[in-house]
């Protein structure tokens, strides 16, 4: 259902959960729908080891792309050099097997600057995209303002990519006025029977 939405309706993007990678695959094939594959969600708390095996299952499935979500304990604490390390690694990963890296940011529980920390640090680490996101709770901590600092912190070029658990999200002119360049759609919520 939301792959072939997709494609009908020419978006950019779908978002799958790492064990609904290859089916999203096949459901895109030979479509120019990208295929990113939601690893680490919705807080990256496994171990960067378990992450980086999670990202290579996905890449190895067909993933075109990785959305890799920020520690959000390490975030919260300022453990940057962390930050940093990790991403770094999920960005040598993602360029060698010839993806692109996003870097996913929970923005609800984070104020300006440590988003805008982030923001520097994902492209400092090779990371293609930003995407601000809001984790378990639906789009509602994706705001226009969280949009627009990421858009602000973004090298120039960049990225800025917004994850929304709905089919049609109603905030997405709004994200799109505020500098985002995209917005794709994740059945992260939903079972492989709605891809």
């Amino acid at each position: 259902m939301w792959c072939a939405q997709a494609v009908s309706q020419k978006m950019a993007a779908v978002s799958a959960l790492t064990c609904h990678v290859a089916l999203a695959a096949r459901a895109l094939a030979g479509s120019p729908v990208r295929l990113a594959a939601a690893v680490g969600w919705p807080n990256g708390a496994a171990p960067t080891p378990v992450r980086l095996l999670e990202a290579e299952l996905a890449l190895s499935h067909g993933a075109d792309e990785l959305e890799v979500t920020l520690p959000l304990g390490s975030l919260l604490r300022g453990d940057d050099d962390r930050l940093f390390t990790d991403l770094k690694a999920f960005a040598e990963l993602a360029h060698s097997a010839g993806a692109s890296l996003t870097t996913v940011v929970e923005t609800e529980r984070l104020d300006e600057t440590r988003l805008a920390t982030a923001v520097a640090l994902a492209f400092l680490a090779g990371g293609d995209a930003i995407a601000p996101a809001a984790g378990l709770t639906s789009h509602a901590g994706v705001t226009s303002s969280g949009v627009r600092l990421c858009r602000t912190a973004a090298p120039t070029g960049a990225g800025v990519f917004v994850v929304s658990p709905e089919s049609a999200p109603t905030d997405a002119a709004s994200w799109l006025q505020a500098g985002a360049d995209r917005v794709t759609i994740s059945p992260r919520k939903a079972g492989p029977d709605s891809l």
